[in-house]
């Protein structure tokens, strides 16, 4: 027989909490999702973060496929906004892992960007994960 000597203090401050005050985290959180862009953005080199833990807060419940198909908008995402308002380079951090989402970061600009030439981007920056894409000269 097991008996509380204590009750647990976070127990009694959780059922204080209304659901006005949840609302009020939640929205204060999404606020902060939100960018924020203030005067010109820096059209020389932009530098884009593909690993899925910078992309989604929960990925506990999905796919290997699920994953890789949002790095992978947010690559088309970011490189169609980059070509549209002028920047020179684009770096795509895809890290090294497997290998999976720079192969496909790469049959991408190979299919559908050829135009635009493509490179490891530095490796005293990035190592070996990351892909740089030259849009302008």
């Amino acid at each position: 027989m097991l008996v509380p000597l204590a009750d647990n203090p976070l127990k009694a401050e959780l059922e204080k909490l209304s659901n006005h005050d949840f609302s009020q985290a939640i929205a204060a959180k999404e606020s902060e999702k939100k960018e924020v862009v203030i005067g010109l953005p820096n059209l020389d080199l932009v530098e884009i973060d593909l690993h899925i833990a910078e992309l989604l807060d929960d990925i506990s419940n999905m796919t290997n496929a699920e994953m890789l198909s949002v790095q992978m908008d947010k690559f088309k995402m970011e490189l169609e906004n980059a070509i549209k308002t002028g920047v020179k380079r684009i770096v795509f951090i895809h890290g090294v892992g497997n290998g999976t989402l720079k192969s496909e970061v790469r049959r991408e600009l190979d299919r559908n960007y050829a135009k635009y030439p493509m490179q490891d981007a530095s490796f005293r920056e990035y190592g070996f994960g990351a892909t740089m894409v030259i849009l302008k000269k």
